[in-house]
């Protein structure tokens, strides 16, 4: 064929790629492959129309109960177990240890989490195509 760029005018690639979904469609449409919730698995429920609904009182209920833990806990020994955390995610040592310091210290999940955010990232999120 010439090549890669001969290919591409040619449509070769084009080709090959409309082939390819069409045969996947086929076997999707024909119950050769299977997707779950599509053609296997499927069911006559509707599907959820409403979501929970949290009780605002109650958000600001445990909003006051989690101040209430920051302002009564030792806030010296937190932060010094969230640092360790911090050093064990960076190295090859288990986390656990540090996890249940971190814990013990009252460190709430979300600085926990935070911690590790800090050291590993966050996963992207892309919606399904």
């Amino acid at each position: 064929m010439g090549g890669a760029l001969a290919a591409l005018d040619a449509g070769y690639q084009v080709r090959e790629i409309q082939e390819a979904a069409y045969k996947h469609q086929m076997m999707v449409e024909s119950g050769q492959k299977a997707i779950i919730g599509v053609n296997q698995f499927v069911t006559d429920n509707p599907p959820v129309s409403s979501s929970l609904r949290i009780d605002p009182a109650q958000t600001q209920a445990q909003i006051a109960r989690l101040q209430e833990v920051r302002a009564k806990r030792d806030s010296n020994r937190a932060q010094k177990a969230l640092k360790e955390l911090d050093r064990v995610a960076r190295s090859t040592e288990n986390t656990v240890p540090a996890l249940m310091e971190a814990a013990e210290a009252y460190c709430t999940i979300g600085e926990i989490c935070d911690t590790f955010r800090a050291v590993f990232g966050e996963q992207g999120h892309t919606a399904a195509i």
